[in-house]
């Protein structure tokens, strides 16, 4: 994806629309942004965040928040408590909001003078190629974007294959891929996700590592930039950026400057109040 300037990523922002623009206007003048997914959802302006991203059709990837809006929309999901995703079903803009973000991809492979990226919410298996990524989220994101897509979902949210193996029906492959690049923060030391743990490191099981610190990674040379685990905090080592530092929950927002130097990034925080709580 071509690209003229310099590029910040966001992490989750998740409706805290006042402190993404505070952030925003602590950026250098001239450069881009990019989303690292979950625009919506638990901060306490996800309407006017989405609202601002459709009408600058902003830069972003899609996470499992916001897929969680989509199905919302279509009456797959029914909202939790902790949503706040109830000003954009009813807004007369739904519509418009829900196509949009719909239509945004899963990665964004930066490639520039300044850079090579792979900008993803969640994570990537260990025995994925940068290749393979591209063409599943490619292949996925044609699903989301086509006229069965509330079809596709319903899918996803019914039932996902445990386990990744190569013997796996198409449509199976999809709904694991989208489950691993929206959900993924732990995997076995066999290289299969696990989506139940989801606390910090320091706490996990023996039988659990995170994504990026498996053996014999395919990844490991390409720099990834992804957000999603706010109890990780913000993370910078072996060609990964994890940028989720917990807006949300009263924790910062975080910009990251994407660079060819992979563990010497420039970093840009603004403080959130605290919108929830779980």
């Amino acid at each position: 994806m071509p690209t003229t300037g310099p590029q910040y990523v966001i992490g989750d922002v998740q409706g805290c629309y006042d402190e993404f623009m505070l952030l925003n206007k602590r950026l250098p003048p001239n450069v881009d942004i990019i989303l690292s997914g979950d625009i919506v959802n638990r901060g306490n302006k996800s309407l006017q965040m989405l609202k601002w991203a459709e009408s600058h059709n902003a830069k972003t990837v899609i996470g499992n928040h916001d897929i969680h809006l989509i199905a919302a929309a279509s009456g797959i999901r029914k909202q939790k408590s902790t949503d706040t995703i109830g000003e954009i079903l009813a807004s007369d803009n739904k519509e418009i909001l829900i196509d949009w973000l719909r239509f945004q991809p899963l990665v964004r492979f930066i490639k520039s003078e300044f850079t090579e990226s792979l900008i993803v919410h969640a994570g990537v298996l260990p025995s994925w190629t940068l290749e393979f990524i591209l063409d599943l989220a490619s292949e996925i994101e044609c699903k989301l974007q086509g006229k069965n897509y509330e079809k596709f979902l319903r899918r996803v949210y019914e039932k996902c294959p445990k386990f990744w193996t190569n013997n796996l029906k198409k449509m199976d492959v999809l709904v694991f891929g989208m489950n691993v690049l929206t959900r993924l923060r732990y995997c076995t030391l066999a290289g299969d996700p696990n989506y139940k743990f989801d606390d910090h490191p320091s706490n996990a099981p023996p039988s659990l590592l995170p994504w990026f610190q498996m053996q014999d990674r395919q990844t490991s040379n390409v720099q990834i930039v992804a957000g999603h685990w706010s109890t990780l905090g913000l993370y910078i080592d072996n060609n990964v950026a994890m940028i989720d530092t917990g807006a949300v929950y009263g924790g910062q927002l975080t910009a990251l400057l994407l660079s060819k130097s992979a563990n010497a990034k420039s970093i840009i925080q603004v403080p959130c109040k605290q919108y929830s709580f779980v």
